[in-house]
Parts: C-alpha cells; sequence; structure tokens
C-alpha cells in the first residue's frame, strides 16, 4: 500500500484561490492511495540478470565511496580552505583535506554531494541546474540542483553504507520555498537523484550492496 499525504490551495468556483482572514491561501489536505501487488522475485520468470544477482554485503564503506570518486573520472584538488564546491567550468571538484573534516564519513559524504553535481555536467547527464549558466544561491534553479545534490548524496552514503551528516541546514529555506512552488518538484529532484546515483554507481562498476 502506498500513501501519501498531500495538501492542495482552495479556489471557488471561478478557480481563484481563497483566502484566509490572514491574506494566506487556505489549502486542504488529502491523501494519494494505491495499491501495488507484490511477487516473490523467486517466483517472476525473464527478470534482467541484474535482479538475479546476490545482494553482497559492503565490508568497507570508506573503501566503497572512495571506488565511485575514483573511477567517476572527476578531478578533485585538495585545498585549506572550509569550503567543498563543484566548478562546472573547469569541470572539477575542489575539496578541503580529509583532517579538516570531523570524520572520514562526513568527509565522502560531502564529496559524493559534491560528485552528484559533477554529474550535472554537459559531458554526461546535461542537468540545467549545471549547465543553464550562473545561479545565485537562493533563486529557484540553484536551489532545486542542491536538493537533487543532498538526495544523490544520500542515496549514494546508503548504498555504499555510509552515516554522513549531510549538509542541508542552509538550504531548508529555500528547498521549502521550490516545494511550495512546485508540489512535484521532490519527485522530479529525486528522479533526477537516482540517474546521477545510477551513473557514479555503473562507472564504479559495483554490484548493488546493502550495509551490514
Amino acid at each position: 500500500m502506498f500513501y501519501l499525504p498531500q495538501q492542495r490551495e482552495v479556489v471557488d468556483s471561478n478557480g481563484s484561490t481563497v483566502l484566509d482572514a490572514d491574506g494566506n491561501p487556505k489549502v486542504t489536505s488529502y491523501a494519494v492511495v494505491r495499491e501495488f501487488r507484490l511477487f516473490n522475485i523467486q517466483h517472476c520468470e525473464g527478470l534482467p540478470e541484474a535482479f538475479s544477482q546476490p545482494v553482497v554485503m559492503v565490508d568497507d564503506p570508506i573503501a566503497a565511496a572512495e571506488q565511485v570518486a575514483q573511477q567517476s573520472a572527476v578531478v578533485i584538488t585538495h585545498r585549506r580552505q572550509n569550503r567543498a564546491y563543484y566548478s562546472p567550468g573547469r569541470d572539477c571538484i575542489i575539496m578541503p583535506h580529509p583532517e579538516q573534516f570531523t570524520s572520514r564519513e562526513d568527509y565522502y559524504g560531502t564529496l559524493l554531494h559534491e560528485l552528484t553535481h559533477a554529474t550535472g555536467h554537459a559531458s554526461r547527464l546535461n542537468r540545467d541546474g549545471i549547465t543553464a549558466g550562473k545561479h545565485t544561491f537562493g533563486d529557484p534553479t540553484y536551489s532545486f540542483e542542491e536538493l537533487v545534490a543532498e538526495m544523490g548524496a544520500a542515496f549514494l552514503c546508503a548504498h555504499v553504507g555510509i552515516q554522513s551528516k549531510l549538509q542541508h541546514d542552509s538550504y531548508i529555506a529555500s528547498w521549502l520555498k521550490v516545494l511550495q512552488q512546485d508540489k512535484k518538484a521532490i519527485f522530479h529532484a529525486s528522479g533526477l537523484a537516482r540517474n546521477a546515483c545510477e551513473y557514479l554507481l555503473e562507472r564504479a562498476q559495483q554490484p548493488l550492496a546493502l550495509s551490514a
């Protein structure tokens, strides 16, 4: 059973938004409920070969994350600074040195975030948030790309088995604005993040894995 709570603005018979006493749009709550039939994979035939591969446990999450980084072919440069970022123009990632982070997990969590950005380069997945020119902090395109990168990092961390403090604190307000303006933005961002994750993992040549 799939259950997803949702909200939408109340409109009148003319299609105009109904406002409350404070002048804010009134909203009503509802839920999307769908039923799905599930089957044991052992009872299925004709599935792609990938589905028949055994699940492999990750023994060394740090080594697995390093493999993703090395096989990405993205240039990674380290500097004695406090900021990590991806430069689309130079197509490279600038990272603080590993010892500047509180843990190796936080270092790789940040690196996987920046690697997700790098997948948006025109030579890779050609994502608007990277290829559509320079954007400033807080604008919709910038905020949406940061949401994609953070979700991509979360997917990758879960895949390799790293527990990292993801870097969302400074972006929450801008993310909320994006999500309020477009109710489907979270699904779009999730799809793009999934594409980025698959792109990096295919190049890392890792079997699908679960952390112990």
